[in-house]
């Protein structure tokens, strides 16, 4: 049996207060009209955060909310690099190629000294869920403040696609036999390495121009996209 210690805190100094819109909660959309709700989630939960939001109303929906990530840190001659979200509980960690384990606290990935390596953190976060209504036409802007920092998040509330040669558009991916999501599955547009779906499966690929992609997701335990028989190779955005 392999014991494997693994440094873990919660950071010196390091602003861990973020916030992030729910695309699935806001019912996989980017843009609202007037009197619509849509949810914002503030990492860590449990903080004692002073909300304000311009242009609208705002309450808590949930607390505590738990999900758990897995997130490849590259490090290029860098001795620090950073998760997506906050961290509550490591669950696993790899070493570098040498057999250093390196300290994860707050946001950070770090090391003592500066390497040319890959590691992997599989990590829980938790979140409060905020539900905000926008009450007139314009952009939203969130304010969160606490002691773990600020943060901004701004909500399109312009009603109508402004552009309209382009749309926002959100991945989900599912197994296609029970229907459950897949998390963790790197995601490939027209050739190019596009991110990894999350603890959801849902991977958000931005505003995309209409027109026809290729589309190849892999995924440990999954036929890749362009082995199975499945009409998933392509998507059109109209």
């Amino acid at each position: 049996m392999a014991l494997l210690s693994v440094s873990f805190g919660t950071g010196s100094g390091e602003e861990t207060l973020m916030l992030a819109e729910d695309y699935e909660r806001g019912g996989n959309k980017s843009l609202y009209a007037a009197g619509e709700k849509s949810y914002v989630r503030v990492y860590p939960a449990g903080a004692d955060v002073e909300v304000t939001v311009s242009g609208g109303t705002w309450k808590y929906a949930a607390r505590g909310i738990s999900e758990t990530h897995r997130e490849y840190i590259p490090f290029a001659d860098q001795s620090a690099g950073k998760l997506k979200y906050p961290v509550v509980r490591v669950i696993s960690v790899s070493r570098a190629a040498d057999g250093t384990a390196p300290f994860v606290g707050g946001r950070s990935v770090r090391f003592r000294e500066s390497r040319l390596d890959c590691v992997s953190v599989e990590y829980e976060t938790l979140y409060d869920l905020i539900e905000v209504t926008g009450l007139s036409a314009g952009y939203v802007i969130v304010k969160a403040v606490s002691a773990a920092g600020t943060d901004y998040l701004e909500l399109d509330y312009t009603g109508d696609e402004t552009d309209l040669s382009s749309r926002m558009v959100i991945l989900t991916a599912r197994d296609a036999a029970s229907r459950e999501i897949i998390p963790y599955a790197q995601v490939f547009l027209n050739g190019t390495f596009r991110g990894v779906t999350d603890g959801g499966g849902m991977l958000n690929l931005g505003r995309l121009k209409k027109g026809l992609y290729s589309l190849f997701v892999r995924r440990d335990g999954y036929l890749d996209t362009d082995k199975d028989n499945l009409k998933n190779d392509s998507f059109r955005v109209e």
